[in-house]
């Protein structure tokens, strides 16, 4: 039975610019801890590349 994703917030904030990026830093510096999820694109390349990061 696999969880309806309407039943959670998807609340998400999409960081673009280096001062969003510091900002987001500043808040979880003293997080005792974070998750991050990251996925990589292979097309065309034999090593991967970073195509995006997701903070938990």
């Amino acid at each position: 039975m696999g969880a309806n994703l309407r039943e959670y917030d998807l609340n998400y904030q999409m960081i673009t610019t280096n001062d969003e990026l510091a900002s987001l830093c500043d808040v979880t510096r003293d997080a005792p801890a974070i998750a991050l999820d990251t996925e990589f694109v292979r097309t065309r390349t034999y090593y991967p590349q970073l195509g995006l990061i997701q903070m938990l």
